[in-house]
This record gives structure tokens, C-alpha cells and sequence, in this order.
């Protein structure tokens, strides 16, 4: 496992690497930021392509609500899910992938980096970068999640 300096040191998008100090200037103590640390409006630049999320659990596993998203990821996306649930939004092998890795944030308290493509109509797929970052509204119980998303142009 990587120490947070070797995970920001792989952010190799500025925008990630701005949103994650961001984050990190939000957490003290050794402890996760809570939802309410994170303002987007404290990034504007940023704030088109963040997306939170509520973490709700039951019986030790994860469910997620989708709590705003950012209008740069509406309009990619072609839908606004805010409000909705991930088995709302997604279905098969899509909901198993994305609650897999929501779900490995959310266990464990850990950034995550990846870059998935995105299939979009009359076009081939879409690569964006997708950084997720954990919430505690007390500091270790993750309960929220903000990630940023920013696609190739």
C-alpha cells in the first residue's frame, strides 16, 4: 500500500493533483476530511467535474448516492443523477464494476486513481481520469465520497 506522498506523486493530471492538496489541506490530525470541509465552490475551476457522493452502510457493506454532480459531468454523462442511488444509474456488469471500486474507497479510507473509458453515442469511447477521495464526518468512518472526473479532450 502507498503512503498518500507516493499517491500524489502518480497524479500526474494538475486538476487531480490540485482537487487531492485540496482535500488533504481539508483533513488534520490524521484524519479524513468530512463532507462538510469540502466546498466546491472553494475550486471553481474545478467544480464542473466534481461529483459527491452520500456512503450509506448496512450490514458492513456500502451503498451509494450520487449527492451532486457537477454540470461539465452532466453534460458528458447525458444524464443528471443526482439524488439516485448506483442501482438506479447502473446495471450489470457496469454496477458490479462501479461499486467494487466505490466500495474499496468507501472499506477502506484510500484514494483512488483510475481511468476508465466511457462509451458515448456516435462516437468510439471516452478515456477520463477519475480520482476518488473518501469523507468522515468523524474523521475514520467513511461516509461520503468526492471524486473528480476529467475527460480527454
Amino acid at each position: 500500500m502507498s503512503t498518500l506522498e507516493e499517491f500524489a506523486a502518480a497524479l500526474t493530471v494538475p486538476e487531480h493533483r490540485e482537487f487531492f492538496d485540496y482535500w488533504r489541506s481539508k483533513a488534520s490530525g490524521g484524519k479524513l476530511p468530512s463532507r462538510q470541509d469540502i466546498d466546491p465552490i472553494e475550486v471553481p475551476r474545478l467544480l464542473p467535474w466534481i461529483i459527491l457522493y452520500e456512503v450509506a452502510w448496512h450490514d458492513d457493506k456500502p451503498r451509494f448516492k450520487f449527492r451532486l454532480v457537477g454540470t461539465g459531468n452532466v453534460q458528458r454523462y447525458g444524464r443528471d443523477a443526482t439524488g439516485r442511488w448506483f442501482e438506479d444509474v447502473y446495471s450489470g456488469d457496469t454496477l458490479a464494476r462501479q461499486l467494487a471500486i466505490y466500495g474499496e474507497v468507501a472499506s477502506t479510507g484510500r484514494p483512488h486513481l483510475s481511468h476508465p473509458t466511457l462509451p458515448v453515442a456516435d462516437k468510439e469511447h471516452v478515456t477520463y481520469h477519475r480520482l476518488i477521495l473518501p469523507l468522515a464526518t468523524d474523521g475514520v468512518t467513511v461516509d461520503g465520497l468526492a471524486a473528480l472526473m476529467i475527460f480527454d479532450r
